[in-house]
């Protein structure tokens, strides 16, 4: 009896944990769509079947989106990717803790959870229509068949790693930086069956498919062709720069996770010896931070995901042993919710005019700091409405335009 109660309570814990990360993520998801490319792939869904493939259309998640907005006979699009965002973004927490659990033990994944649901990108992606969710729930799950199959040695878990990161590359192209780590890894390795790479045969065939038969895009269009020239015009001077505002960012947006790892150091002196599944780790997260550093720009945290989702996997190996899991939970969230009222305050206070007035347009200081979207992240379609389209910024325009499409269309649909 006292080893079934134990059980129980060793599930009661992370469930209600979820459930809590469920809620805060529903209450604070975005009414319609805020600043950003979720408009875009509402109306893509709503059109029908998207064949292109590149790095701009995401092939897999509008594609299995529109399945879902046809097999329920749905008429809005967003608050279809909305609701999606929320199932990805828990999933993917629950896949976290698998990982911690299983590495380290229930409180390492516990604690890695909520580092990771508490910090800025990972909120702000779970609260609005975007692809960013479903890419990292991909990234969850690859670290989870990776840890596995380095510990038991099993083809299925490595089967899996491979078929998983094949459907990736067409939820988002950006899965393409896992291989140089996973040439390093599986190829030190020599006693593996080779017959598993046949998995990529999935998306080359889509490729081929979309670029070649249908013609809906060109080779180079896959494959970011829209940033490779901001990839290749920069000054010496920015690309040394990338680096460093790549940690700077990663330090902000992940204070919480940056503070329990410079402790749990101090405590260990774990500086040296990494694990083999530290080594991984590391091998996963250089080529994105890499890719990342390319573009000095406050949006690179999309990019940086995985990179959020690692450290915090590392930081909750790391501090477990050393912090009780309830109030280390319940300090995570007490000192994030400072933390992020606290920096939007010191902003609004220090940052220039213009600047200010730049993030009004978005729904003021609070978009640069604050995940949560209902109230607190502006409404493209309710800005449409109130300003003219000549009052936005010229690199804003798009999402303006999209709105007056949007608009146009449903207004067809009522009529």
């Amino acid at each position: 009896m006292p080893q079934a109660e134990e059980k129980r309570n060793s599930i009661l814990f992370p469930a209600l944990n979820l459930v809590f990360w469920t809620l805060v993520y529903s209450l604070g998801r975005h009414p319609d769509a805020p600043w950003g490319d979720g408009l875009g792939y509402a109306l893509a869904v709503e059109s029908g079947w998207d064949l292109a493939t590149n790095a701009n259309s995401h092939f897999l998640y509008l594609n299995l989106h529109h399945l879902l907005y046809c097999i329920f006979g749905l008429s809005d699009a967003l608050s279809l990717l909305g609701w999606a965002s929320v199932f990805w973004a828990v999933l993917s927490l629950f896949g976290v803790y698998l990982i911690g659990n299983e590495w380290k033990g229930k409180k390492a994944g516990l604690l890695s959870m909520n580092l990771l649901a508490s910090s800025f990108p990972f909120w702000r992606h779970a609260s609005i229509p975007e692809v960013y969710t479903m890419e990292l729930c991909i990234w969850v799950f690859l670290v989870c068949f990776l840890f596995r199959w380095l510990r038991e040695g099993k083809v299925r878990d490595l089967f899996s790693f491979f078929l998983i990161h094949a459907l990736g590359l067409l939820v988002h192209v950006h899965l393409i930086l896992i291989f140089p780590s996973f040439l390093v890894i599986f190829f030190h390795s020599k006693n593996w069956p080779k017959k598993v790479l046949l998995v990529y045969l999935i998306p080359m065939l889509v490729v081929f498919w979309s670029v070649w038969v249908l013609k809906t895009n060109t080779f180079s269009q896959v494959f970011f062709d829209s940033i490779q020239d901001q990839m290749l015009t920069f000054h010496w001077a920015d690309k040394w720069y990338g680096p460093f505002f790549a940690v700077f960012v990663i330090l902000f947006m992940f204070p919480a996770g940056f503070l329990f790892g410079a402790v749990s150091l101090w405590k260990t002196k774990k500086w040296t010896g990494l694990s083999v599944d530290n080594k991984a780790l590391l091998l996963l997260g250089l080529p994105v931070f890499a890719f990342a550093c390319l573009f000095p720009d406050p949006g690179i945290y999309v990019f940086l995901l995985p990179v959020f989702l690692l450290l915090s996997l590392y930081v909750g190996s790391l501090s477990h042993p050393i912090f009780p899991v309830v109030y280390s939970i319940s300090g995570i969230l007490v000192f994030q919710i400072l933390f992020f009222f606290t920096t939007r305050e010191v902003f609004a206070a220090a940052a220039p005019k213009e600047t200010l007035q730049k993030q009004e347009i978005k729904g003021g200081p609070g978009f640069l700091f604050l995940p949560w979207a209902r109230g607190n992240v502006a409404s493209i379609l309710d800005k449409m409405e109130t300003l003219p389209i000549n009052y936005f910024p010229e690199n804003d325009r798009w999402n303006v335009n999209q709105a007056v499409l949007w608009k146009k269309n449903h207004a067809i649909k009522k009529n």
